[in-house]
């Protein structure tokens, strides 16, 4: 079956889209930095045996501060600004986008249950998936020296 071109971003709309995956890749490595790579593909009972990693709770900060799941966003930041769009990537586009929603419903759950009221302040707190921009200027200007 053909597959059918909807759109052909050019030259320097193109530097647009490669700078937004760019950011995205940077909010998906910072978010797998923070969580801990070790932790991240789930090697600690690999490497540290029965041992725990020590950690408890959930990251709050750095970009947990910004948004409550950055390794999805940083996904749909990096996946949907193609350079060419054509139907069935769309298509994979929308079904990827649907599947880290309701993957991060479904964490967003477990977390409540995990951790309770401590967990259900940072959702009130933090946005899911899409940044409060006044926030992020806050949070940025407070960092200051």
């Amino acid at each position: 079956m053909h597959d059918k071109l909807i759109y052909f971003i050019r030259f320097p709309w193109a530097i647009l889209a490669l700078i937004i995956q760019s950011l995205g890749f940077i909010i998906l490595l910072l978010g797998i930095w923070q969580t801990g790579v070790v932790a991240f593909f789930g090697l600690e009972p690999l490497i540290l045996g029965d041992q725990s990693s020590g950690k408890s709770g959930f990251v709050r900060t750095g970009v947990y501060g910004w948004v409550r799941h950055p390794l999805y966003l940083g996904g749909i930041l990096i996946i949907w600004p193609a350079a060419s769009m054509t139907v069935n990537l769309l298509v994979f586009l929308v079904i990827c986008t649907i599947y880290f929603y309701v993957g991060a419903r479904l964490e967003e759950k477990r977390y409540v249950e995990q951790f309770g009221e401590e967990y259900t302040k940072y959702q009130q707190e933090v946005p899911m998936m899409i940044p409060k921009f006044g926030r992020l200027i806050k949070l940025v200007a407070n960092r200051g020296p």
